[in-house]
């Protein structure tokens, strides 16, 4: 039950993210094929919510591993502000969802225990650092230039803590003879691991607070300037508003240099996930 639960919330935060890209979209009117609220892979369900988004098809897919918005690849969109605005609207989506499931989450923890049994400090800097997130989120909705600022901080801070993790992990493992510092970074069979220690509490309250920390590390990874995440895309425009003639000569080789980042890190998170496998089978 309380795993059923934790994925149901994770999987509502995939789709807020597509969702508030398809929002925005429509906003600054970029032609729509089709919005994937969840999975890949064939069809299951298909309906139309003509009140927001018109005639445009909304659908779930057989394998619920991500979302999409399908749009005109042949379209573009001629206001860069308005086009950060669009790629950003994924994250505030998630910043704001991270919100809201830690409030619920503190509140359903609140109120299963009594005032003295309540650690008033630990809950009131979780409610208080999730509230803050979701202030961040709300602006980066309604103002675009905001937002794409947004976007490009949270990149280059998370970018900083992977890129530090990742050499404290060579530096032990490596050039100090030791064990190594565990590399807190991994894909399918980490966040596998992780959904089932929280399960393992049997507590909704936790379920709630553990999706909202999933949301708030896919707005982050989001932000993360690796193509084709989004924080890329706002990076190569705001670049283009910056320096014109210099994107004009080198934006092709600041794409292959961004590709080849996400591929480096796709091979970290894939690698540390083989890694933990492998300790494992061992033990």
């Amino acid at each position: 039950m309380y795993t059923l639960l934790i994925v149901a919330l994770m999987s509502i935060a995939v789709s807020l993210h597509e969702l508030g890209h398809a929002f925005f979209m429509r906003k600054y009117g970029i032609p729509m094929q089709e919005i994937c609220v969840l999975g890949i892979g064939p069809k299951l369900l298909e309906w139309k919510w003509r009140r927001i988004f018109g005639e445009v098809p909304m659908t779930i897919r057989l394998i619920p591993l991500s979302a999409f918005v399908k749009i005109d690849k042949d379209h573009k969109c001629s206001d860069p502000v308005a086009e950060e605005h669009m790629l950003s609207a994924g994250v505030s989506a998630n910043l704001i969802v991270a919100m809201l499931l830690v409030v619920i989450g503190v509140f359903l923890e609140a109120r299963s225990h009594s005032w003295e049994q309540i650690d008033s400090v630990k809950l009131g800097s979780v409610l208080s650092v999730g509230t803050s997130i979701g202030l961040i989120g709300m602006l980066m909705w309604r103002f675009p230039r905001f937002a794409a600022y947004s976007v490009a901080c949270i990149g280059i801070i998370a970018g900083s803590v992977i890129a530090w993790g990742v050499c404290a992990f060579i530096k032990e493992r490596f050039f100090s003879g030791q064990a190594g510092v565990p590399l807190e970074i991994g894909g399918p069979v980490m966040l596998a691991q992780q959904v089932s220690e929280a399960a393992e509490q049997r507590s909704v309250a936790m379920c709630f607070i553990y999706a909202g920390a999933f949301s708030l590390n896919l707005a982050m990874v989001n932000c993360l300037p690796l193509l084709p995440l989004d924080g890329s895309r706002v990076a190569l425009s705001m670049f283009g508003r910056w320096a014109p003639s210099f994107m004009s000569r080198h934006a092709d080789r600041c794409k292959i240099s961004m590709f080849l980042a996400f591929v480096i890190f796709i091979g970290i998170i894939f690698g540390s996930d083989i890694s933990s496998l492998i300790q494992k089978i061992i033990r």
